[in-house]
């Protein structure tokens, strides 16, 4: 995760990503970047759709959580953190709903057109970054979800892809 309270350094959670906006004394934003590792299957297949599926994390989504996702133009490293963010291809994005704050349902994001840039253009792998739709800080907002380091399949992100 990219955190402005560790504007140096690349934070990992074990088992919880989240996009924040904290207000008070402390304003904190996060975002966070998945790389999902497609090898050659973009390239081979003419895509349908293709969608980001989420399981929210506990009770702790609150105010307007919806976030934005782009496509980077560069492959996320180590080395980035929030004063150091990697590029990010603004043309190219997508809008989820807001997060539910229970854990019930699955947040499904469609990245149709960002899946359909990157087979194009033979990209073998599709680098997200997550970042709040709304970067408005008068009030505390918070998305969070399980990250692929949890040992239940069942709640680990997941890019879903259809193709014709």
């Amino acid at each position: 995760m990219l955190n402005s309270v560790y504007p140096n350094e690349s934070v990992r959670w074990d088992r919880v990503i989240a996009c924040l906006n904290k207000n008070g004394d402390n304003i904190a934003e996060s975002s966070f970047v998945m790389n999902f590792s497609t090898e050659n299957f973009l390239m081979k297949h003419e895509i349908d759709s293709a969608f980001v599926v989420l399981k929210p994390y506990s009770e702790e989504n609150i105010g307007d959580n919806r976030m934005s996702v782009f496509l980077l133009k560069e492959k996320f490293s180590t080395v980035n953190n929030w004063n150091n963010k990697p590029i990010v291809n603004s043309e190219f994005y997508a809008v989820s709903k807001s997060v539910p704050s229970t854990e019930e349902n699955k947040v499904r994001i469609d990245v149709s057109n960002l899946v359909k840039y990157q087979s194009k253009n033979y990209k073998f792998n599709l680098p997200l970054i997550f970042d709040l739709y709304n970067d408005n800080l008068t009030e505390t907002t918070f998305a969070s979800f399980y990250s692929t380091n949890v040992d239940i399949d069942e709640v680990k992100p997941k890019l879903e892809v259809y193709y014709k």
